[in-house]
């Protein structure tokens, strides 16, 4: 087989949280599909009190495929784990009030100091038939990635969790190009603290060493042979003209949705049992589908606020009687570790027992896709946003921290497809808010018609993608052999 006959090798490495792992994995679903071998890696990470594990850091070696019935193995794509370090950031425990900074820097540096593993992976690859050839690392980890690429002769690629307008204008402000680039980098710093006292002299000083931090996880990436971004040309078209003009090598693979729904969308747990090998935490229930199988057609909001987000108590009081209040139905996200208080409360569970149902995680591509789901309340996480764009659902905004204002910004002042909650943040939004806004979401002919428009556009830039997904695999095959360092 010639060196260009052959599909390359893919080593995958996400940042290990929810809303990062899920679009490395359709992305891997994606390029298997293709005929490459894709090598997923994910990082054992320590969650709350956890007590500190026993691995030693000369333990390279120490990874391993993680098991799955070949049944629901999918070809071309297997999993490999980062074990846990000793006395390491990896096997600390996460104080759970940590900010979500904190949580961000530790996790960032528990993979760091497992670079070691990763490239014993790409050095024992070269024993095997299809030695790895390209990593596509997250975007926060591009700063040491690129160095082990290097060191290995390889490409890196980098992959960004974010739309590329919530990636490229802070970027921009580093490069000091724009008052936009400015502004959007400091809501997207802003949200990361949760901090009121921005405005503050300690205030400042906190977002100084953020931002600095921040920056110096993207440095090398003019190296990257590829940044992928799961998004779409359309929706961000006011972008194009300044991603050109940066000379970086943008490419917009998206909406990557895995392959496993292309090939079923119905009832099938395939997207769950995946999930789970990429080191996602929750289980899907399943059974919300059959409960949507009793609803009125766009009767129902599902809400759900991400993988991270914690509520104040008064505020889940608020949206509760809110929804209470407008008369429609719910389907309501609670993830099992949340705190207590963002379970709605349960006198309202009582009385909307017939029109509400809760559950701890749902599969939302699916969920989405129900006739009988009119609205969604969400967090703004841009895998939610794009999945909303992509089955065509009117969003109610209510973001709360990192890119989340400014997906909330372009979901209801450009594409013109859902309403914000609330004026300012930190402040609660009334039940009266609520209902008004809820009422306007469900019934407005006008925005669910904008959301039918951009998911027909959505559906062209699928098949789009698939062509570009297709000569990005092209480049990294014909890309020369690198010199190793």
């Amino acid at each position: 087989m010639t060196p260009l006959s052959r599909k390359p090798h893919f080593l995958l490495l996400p940042l290990p949280e929810q809303g990062h792992i899920t679009p490395m994995l359709s992305l891997a679903s994606r390029l298997a599909a293709q005929g490459c071998i894709v090598t997923f890696v994910k990082a054992d990470k320590a969650p709350p009190y956890e007590a500190t594990l026993n691995e030693e850091k000369h333990e390279y070696a120490e990874t391993q495929e993680g098991p799955i019935s070949p049944a629901d193995a999918e070809p071309h794509l297997q999993f490999r784990t980062l074990p846990r370090l000793s006395g390491g950031a990896s096997s600390r425990p996460i104080d759970p009030g940590s900010s979500l900074v904190d949580v961000l820097k530790h996790t960032v540096a528990s993979l760091e100091e497992r670079q070691g593993m990763v490239e014993k992976m790409v050095q024992d690859s070269r024993e095997s038939e299809t030695p790895i050839m390209c990593i596509v690392c997250d975007a926060f980890l591009c700063c040491w990635v690129i160095n082990v690429a290097k060191r290995q002769a390889i490409q890196a690629t980098m992959l960004v969790a974010c739309a590329a307008f919530a990636f490229y204008m802070p970027f921009s402000a580093k490069l000091g190009k724009s008052e936009d680039g400015e502004d959007a980098y400091r809501t997207f710093i802003g949200g990361l603290m949760q901090s009121e006292n921005a405005r503050s002299e300690e205030g400042r000083k906190q977002l100084a060493g953020v931002s600095s931090w921040y920056m110096r996880q993207w440095e090398g990436m003019e190296e990257a042979s590829h940044i992928l971004v799961n998004s779409f040309k359309h929706l961000e078209s006011f972008i194009l003209g300044s991603l050109q003009a940066s000379k970086l090598n943008f490419q917009f693979i998206g909406p990557c949705l895995p392959t496993w729904e292309d090939r079923d969308n119905v009832r099938n747990t395939k997207g769950d049992i995946m999930a789970k090998q990429a080191g996602c935490l929750h289980t899907e229930e399943h059974a919300c589908l059959t409960w949507l199988d009793q609803q009125a057609k766009r009767s129902v909001l599902l809400v759900s606020f991400g993988s991270e987000a914690i509520l104040e108590a008064e505020q889940v009081q608020e949206f509760a009687m809110g929804i209470e209040a407008s008369g429609y139905g719910y389907l309501w996200v609670v993830r099992a570790n949340a705190p207590l208080h963002n379970m709605p409360p349960d006198d309202f569970q009582e009385r909307t027992r017939n029109v509400g149902m809760c559950a701890s995680w749902v599969p939302q591509r699916k969920v989405l896709q129900h006739e009988a789901i009119g609205g969604f309340l969400t967090h703004c996480g841009w895998n939610s946003t794009l999945e909303s764009v992509v089955y065509g659902v009117p969003m109610l905004c209510f973001p709360m921290n990192a890119d989340q204002f400014l997906n909330a910004v372009m979901i209801h002042k450009h594409w013109k497809v859902g309403l914000k909650l609330g004026t300012s943040r930190n402040v609660v939004v009334s039940r009266g808010e609520v209902e008004e806004a809820l009422k306007t979401l469900m019934g407005s002919h006008d925005l669910r018609q904008r959301a039918v428009d951009l998911q027909k556009v959505a559906e062209s830039a699928l098949l789009e993608s698939q062509d570009t997904l297709a000569s990005f695999v092209e480049d990294i095959t014909r890309q020369p052999c690198l010199s190793l360092v």
